[in-house]
């Protein structure tokens, strides 16, 4: 059994709850005065926000976008993890509140959790309790079992590894 312990944060924050790709709305800003371009963004869906750890956001973006990267190996998926991972830390920087080593630590087991909960729950929802709903087989269509199995069994290693470079 694995047992996971992370200490309780300095200071909860609002977290998001479903941080997925199909509730974040883009568009690049017009520009005449510059070559560089400019984006704005909006988030969408708020009704499972609550305040508690945010690194369950960054779980659960992780799984997403491992999600909807098409079949590929466990060192392309660690790779797009890290780079989500800086990101998600050098905005936790500004704010004083960078991610710790314990919860760098936990992230495979969060996103593993997460993965979980996605396949069994979406399993569930088409076969038992509203019989032919396809959108709740996502994860599973997007290659979840593998990945799942990728990130816990295979490869945790080329993971935990690429994830714990992405917090220094």
């Amino acid at each position: 059994m694995h047992m996971l312990h992370i200490p309780r944060p300095r200071q909860p924050g609002l977290i998001h709850g479903d941080p997925n790709d199909l509730n974040i709305i883009m568009r690049k800003i017009p520009r005449i005065d510059s070559t560089e371009e400019k984006f704005e963004f909006g988030i969408l869906d708020w009704e499972d926000c609550s305040v508690s750890r945010r690194i369950y956001d960054l779980a659960l973006m992780l799984m997403y976008a491992m999600c909807t990267e098409g079949p590929c190996c466990a060192t392309r998926l660690a790779k797009l993890g890290a780079a989500i991972i800086r990101g998600f830390n050098s905005e936790a920087r500004d704010y004083g509140m960078p991610i710790t080593g314990a919860e760098t630590q936990a992230l495979p087991a969060l996103v593993a959790a997460r993965f979980a909960q996605s396949l069994i729950k979406g399993h569930y929802t088409s076969f038992v309790s509203n019989p032919g709903d396809q959108y709740a087989l996502t994860t599973a269509k997007q290659g979840g079992w593998e990945k799942l199995q990728s990130l816990w069994i295979d490869d945790n290693e080329i993971y935990s590894t690429e994830w714990e470079k992405a917090t220094c």
